[in-house]
């Protein structure tokens, strides 16, 4: 088709706008020459050559862009609702309006079927075929299937129809949300180039994969800030719930009728669903509470009934209260996707539990959401149907989990959540699931939260990581600062590498301020500040002018958080922090004090005073409004400024924790289950035939003479004829990497000095349970313990994978030189990786000089 072909069959009449061709409708020609010669110059005015089509996000299930892009003059445009608009569609309509206001300074007026002014040459008609006639007749005409079941459930439709005198863009809902989710998609097909703003035009059909997709708060006023659910809207959100707390509302709780009461118009309005979530791990005494306060909130205007156990426990009498709950379920018409549970702590990261599969005898429960917090996947899902459940599961996605004390982090992907799921999984898992919902986020900035899974729940196979980031980057910052903006983030993580971080604050472990880990790289973090420091300025002035998120976000939750974590880390960059050298310094201390070298105890600690108070006073003039520096500051000034007496109280306490300790971890395992096997050492280790023996030549224990670095505890331990040493993480505070203890020991070296080894047994506890459930080897990895000749590692081995009764190792020994009398030896336990709610306690035996056979 040559172009004059193709302007002429572009002005016949009524004919719709479809990807790469233009297909003619069944109208045809209508009108004659005269409106040839009158219509001609207003089709080539009005029709330009398209751009590369737009990335939406999320991705629509079927898109096939045409090849021209539409021309939309200022005051040439208005959005049409049904006269009979259900709320939905109101709100979709506004949030458009708002958007092109925000981002294109263009106002399209709302106004209701029939409204349309001549001066309107282009109308999005917005709504269902139930409640707008225009758009009704529009897709009988044209006939665009478009139904409660095509394209289906919060699914949409767009099209766009090309006449003589008007131009009408379709965005048709097969429910009311559909309509409001399409509008979404629209906005990101208008495009601005200079002063003119156009669209480009697509046959679109759309709707999720994964059927509900949520947003619970822990408070409900959370859902009155302004703009929160607008947020909800456009990121694809239909169910909310209402709880007070991180759990639930607890049962007989006082509630706040006129908060709540808001919370549910506002989003009832959005069409989302809403949840009455209670508390229902407790006493069978408190179950008419329970009732009472499910009843309460559906009074308020709740949809739906949300049983909570989750950490409080499955309760009483769990299949007895869930009945009541079906019960009143089924006497309001309320079931299937409107029952939802979240089972108590060890049946929600484990689908095939005995709690799961009684409640999903319940036919109720059969059909009901049930939000697990493992990851999806395929086998999750025959796993949960072969338990019983008739639907997909529903995943409880803990997330983001940074556990850091940063202000800002940049864009948090799902992985950075439980189970560390990657996209790869997800893209499979997603097709997997019922219903999908964040729980967290509310300190990071709220566009960085709701979208980054509701839009990879509506699309998971489809999902795009960086166009989602570019979209988010796009609508905070404005579209013009995305690739900066990106660039920043990306390079803030290569900036926050350079550096440690804080996970703890503890008597032994103060909170700190961000450190280079080497020193050696302070010139490149440099450079990488400053580049951070132009990139952020671009982002900056751009977004002041072009966001269209609220202005009052803008700055408290996102620019002055990247300012402030820049700062920070730049000022951190240039600072020397006592960690680099203290170490070394602390083990002469207490090696001069375990010899009674008064002299060089004091001494050393004099000198590393002096140094400590210079850097300390650098360290409080450059980071004067981290929360973390005056705690920092005031914990290594009166760590530093302990004399001789201040360090034979600080070991006095530590050696009394210890014994606190000991108490405490016997509650959880015996001390007798963990050291019971030392009483029997395996001395004829390995000899296998009858005709040879091993030579125990010396028995040694470790001397309680502790180095230590954080929150490790080391000593000895006798009672009832047993000796052993003993390590001691803390139970109340993370283990941070490179946090130890050791005890020196000497062994008395005779015999064949080729054919030495060392016996010891070790036993360790870990906090193996997770979830009430036991998981073997969970923290394997973490701590390990170490024999240690001079700076030569004899012998390791993870702590992790030691049993709690105990395990014997044998340590062949290099052939020791004839003039080494004795060897001093190391028995050291250190953390490698960070650890979060594990606490561990090791015993080992005294130490067995062998002579070997051979």
């Amino acid at each position: 088709m040559n172009s004059l072909t193709w302007l002429l069959f572009l002005a016949a009449p009524n004919h719709v706008l479809h990807p790469r061709i233009v297909r003619h409708s069944r109208v045809g020609w209508r009108r004659g020459a005269g409106w040839m010669a009158a219509g001609l110059a207003g089709i080539l005015a009005s029709i330009v050559r398209a751009e590369s089509p737009p990335i939406l996000v999320p991705p629509p299930r079927e898109v096939r862009w045409a090849e021209t892009e539409i021309p939309l003059p200022p005051g040439s445009v208005a959005i049409v609702i049904g006269r009979n608009a259900a709320e939905p569609e109101q709100e979709g309509a506004r949030l458009l309006r708002e958007f092109v206001t925000k981002r294109f300074k263009q106002d399209w007026p709302v106004v209701r079927e029939g409204g349309e002014q001549i001066g309107h040459r282009t109308v999005v008609v917005i709504g269902q075929r139930s409640t707008c006639q225009l758009l009704d007749r529009l897709c009988t005409e044209r006939r665009i299937e478009l139904g409660a079941t095509s394209p289906g459930p919060d699914g949409y439709v767009i099209e766009t129809i090309v006449s003589a005198d008007r131009t009408h863009v379709i965005v048709g809902g097969s429910n009311a949300r559909g309509a409001m989710y399409g509008q979404d998609t629209l906005a990101q097909m208008l495009r601005r180039s200079g002063d003119r703003l156009s669209l480009l035009p697509a046959t679109v059909r759309d709707r999720p994969v994964i059927p509900w997709r949520g947003r619970p708060q822990t408070m409900v006023k959370h859902y009155l800030r302004p703009q929160e659910l607008d947020i909800y809207a456009m990121s694809r959100v239909n169910f909310i719930d209402l709880r007070s707390g991180i759990y639930a509302f607890e049962p007989g709780e006082k509630l706040d009728s006129a908060e709540i009461g808001e919370a549910v118009r506002q989003a009832h309005r959005r069409g989302l669903v809403v949840y009455a979530t209670v508390n229902c791990g407790v006493p069978a005494k408190d179950y008419p509470k329970v009732m009472a306060t499910f009843r309460e909130l559906l009074g308020l205007g709740a949809d739906g009934l949300w049983l909570s156990f989750d950490d409080k426990g499955p309760g009483e009498d769990p299949v007895g209260l869930t009945q009541q709950v079906l019960d009143l379920g089924r006497a309001r018409e309320i079931g299937g996707h409107l029952i939802a549970i979240t089972p108590p702590k060890g049946s929600y990261p484990k689908i095939n539990t005995e709690f799961n599969r009684k409640l999903l005898a319940l036919p109720g429960m059969k059909t009901a959401l049930w939000f697990w917090t493992a990851v999806p996947s395929v086998e999750g899902q025959a796993e949960a149907q072969a338990a019983g459940l008739k639907v997909r599961p529903s995943w409880w996605h803990n997330w983001p989990r940074l556990f850091t004390p940063q202000g800002y982090t940049g864009l948090p992907p799902l992985s950075l959540g439980w189970s560390a799921p990657d996209y790869a999984q997800l893209a499979v898992g997603g097709e997997c699931l019922e219903a999908a919902m964040p729980w967290g986020g509310n300190s990071l900035g709220r566009h960085y939260v709701v979208p980054v899974i509701n839009w990879w729940a509506w699309n998971p196979r489809q999902h795009d990581w960086n166009a989602l980031r570019r979209r988010i980057y796009g609508l905070v910052f404005g579209e013009g600062q995305a690739t900066a903006a990106a660039e920043f983030d990306d390079k803030l993580q290569e900036l926050f590498a350079f550096h440690r971080h804080p996970h703890k604050d503890s008597e032994e472990v103060p909170a700190s301020p961000p450190r280079l880990r080497r020193p050696a790289d302070r010139t490149a973090a440099r450079q990488l500040a400053a580049n951070l420091s132009t990139l952020l300025d671009r982002v900056a002035v751009g977004a002041e002018r072009d966001t269209v998120i609220d202005a009052a976000d803008l700055k408290p939750a996102y620019l002055e958080p990247m300012r402030r974590e820049l700062a920070t880390h730049r000022s951190a960059a240039e600072l020397d922090f006592p960690e680099e050298w203290w170490p070394e310094t602390q083990r002469r201390i207490l090696a001069a004090l375990y010899a009674n070298d008064t002299e060089t105890s004091a001494r050393v600690a004099t000198d590393a005073r002096a140094r400590v108070t210079r850097e300390l006073e650098r360290i409080a003039k450059a980071l004067p409004s981290l929360a973390q520096t005056e705690k920092y500051v005031t914990w290594w000034r009166r760590r530093a400024a302990l004399d001789l007496d201040g360090w034979k109280a600080l070991t006095a306490a530590r050696e009394k924790q210890l014994a606190e300790r000991i108490v405490d971890y016997n509650r959880i395992v015996p001390t007798k289950t963990m050291v019971a096997s030392f009483a029997a050492p395996p001395l004829e280790w390995g000899i296998g035939r009858w005709q040879t023996s091993n030579r125990l030549l010396a028995t040694t224990l470790p001397r309680a003479q502790p180095q230590f670095a954080g929150d490790w505890i080391a000593g000895l331990y006798r009672h009832e004829g047993i000796e052993a040493a003993v390590f001691a993480a803390s139970r109340k505070v993370p283990g941070e990497i490179g946090e130890y203890a050791e005890l020196p020991a000497s062994v008395p070296v005779s015999g064949r000095r080729d054919r030495l080894g060392l016996l010891l047994g070790i036993s360790s506890t870990n906090k193996d349970l997770f979830s009430n459930t036991m998981v073997p080897y969970r923290w394997a990895g973490y701590r390990f313990i170490q024999l240690i000749w001079g700076d030569q590692v004899l012998w390791e081995h993870d702590l992790g994978q030691i049993p709690e009764r105990g395990d014997w190792f044998m340590i062949r020994l290099p052939k020791i030189p004839d003039g080494v009398g004795a060897l001093d030896l190391r028995l050291r336990v250190e953390d490698r990786r960070l650890s979060l709610n594990n606490y561990t306690i090791t015993y080992v035996s005294p130490l067995r000089l062998m002579e070997l056979p051979e």
